[in-house]
This record gives structure tokens, sequence and C-alpha cells, in this order.
């Protein structure tokens, strides 16, 4: 009696994996292949290197007009003036 208990459920579970293959089947034919999209390519920025001004000059007490940092932020040995 058990070895045929045995049997029938084996063979129900046959049947059940069967219509689920068939319904994994149809599921499939259901759905358009889709066609894969490459990947989006990333755009690098470049980073952008802060130059630091420096003296193109001996330093000396005047000021050279020429000179980037000098002009902004002025002779370091003349004294401020407010």
């Amino acid at each position: 009696m058990c070895h045929m208990i045995s049997i029938i459920s084996y063979l129900m579970m046959n049947d059940i994996i069967q219509e689920i293959e068939s319904l994994i089947t149809i599921v499939r034919g259901l759905q358009p292949n889709k066609v894969p999209e490459e990947p989006k390519k990333r755009v690098k920025r470049v980073k952008v290197v802060k130059v630091i001004p420096i003296h193109n000059h001996p330093i000396d007490d005047e000021t050279h007009h020429d000179c980037e940092l000098c002009r902004t932020h002025g002779n370091i040995l003349v004294p401020y003036k407010k």
C-alpha cells in the first residue's frame, strides 16, 4: 500500500513538473526577444587643476604689475595701507 502511494505521488509530481515546464515555454513565447542595449559610455570629466600663483620675479619691495601674484595679493614686503 505504501509503495503504491509513493508511485502515485511520483506520477503526480511528474505531471506537475511537465505542466510547469509547459507554462514556462508559453510565458517565454509571450515575451518579445529583447535586444540587449549597449551600456552607455560614461563621459570622463577632466578635473580642472588649480594653478597656484607664484611670483615671476625676485622678491623685492617693488610692486610688479606684470606679476599675477603681485596684482592679486600685493607685494609682501610693502605694508598694507588702510
